[in-house]
């Protein structure tokens, strides 16, 4: 196991593996964990030379984890993972019964543009609701060789 050097606002409980990140923020961070957060995902896939997605990873995580952040009021977690030719980006909450989707926005919606791009960027994304019905994980898997 091998910990991502950052020096962050908080104390992040990040745990990086030669395929595999995992970041818990804190509940209290609100949206100030995102930057943070966003920057341990960087570190890790750059760590892993995973940089053809790397532009695209940072994008992903920051729609990800504001809808998170914006949508509910529990703890939420990061996964990063690579998977054959990818990524997959992971994050999780505790908001069971709020649904993702991706709205069209006009231009003076100062929101509602987040899925949008996420949709933009990934090769696939959706939705898996937690099986104790207590939460849900948006996730996003980004193909090597794409960029934002």
């Amino acid at each position: 196991m091998s910990q991502v050097p950052l020096t962050l606002g908080f104390q992040l409980d990040i745990n990086g593996y030669d395929n595999f990140m995992h970041v818990n923020l804190p509940v209290d961070e609100g949206l100030s964990a995102v930057s943070d957060a966003r920057r341990a995902v960087a570190s890790q896939l750059r760590s892993w030379g995973v940089l053809s997605v790397l532009d695209s990873a940072e994008l992903v995580v920051s729609e990800l984890l504001t809808n998170a952040r914006l949508h509910t009021t529990g703890p939420v977690q990061i996964a990063v993972t690579t998977i054959e030719n990818g990524v997959r980006i992971e994050v999780k909450d505790n908001a069971a019964h709020a649904e993702p989707t991706a709205n069209d926005s006009t231009v003076e919606d100062t929101t509602g543009r987040g899925l949008t791009i996420v949709n933009a960027l990934s090769a696939d994304w959706g939705v898996e609701r937690d099986k104790t019905g207590t939460g849900k994980t948006v996730w996003a898997e980004l193909s090597l060789g794409e960029s934002a």
